[in-house]
């Protein structure tokens, strides 16, 4: 009886390898699709690191060109002030 105990565990046993090689066989030829997907995604994410840096020099141009017409706007701003005073200076003497 222990004979039969030993072979049945052998048995299992040589079940439980046969299946975990199955599995490892199914992943070992999923391998090159997967090679194939990372070499996809490095040229993906060259792409949008180049947009990125795109982008980057669009933002710094846009910044550049508020100050400059913050600057402009608060120029207007200080000659209307005294284009008003001015007037109303001529107003006050008519």
């Amino acid at each position: 009886m222990q004979g039969s105990m030993s072979d049945d565990k052998e048995k299992l046993f040589e079940e439980i390898l046969l299946q975990e090689l199955k599995v490892i066989r199914e992943y070992v030829q999923d391998i090159p699709a997967i090679k194939a997907d990372i070499i996809d995604l490095k040229a993906d994410v060259n792409v949008l690191k180049t947009d990125v840096a795109v982008l980057k020099a669009d933002v710094l141009v846009l910044k550049t060109d508020m100050k400059i017409v913050k600057s402009i706007l608060a120029d207007h701003g200080r000659q209307f002030k005294r284009t008003t005073a001015r007037v109303s200076k001529l107003e006050a003497k008519v």
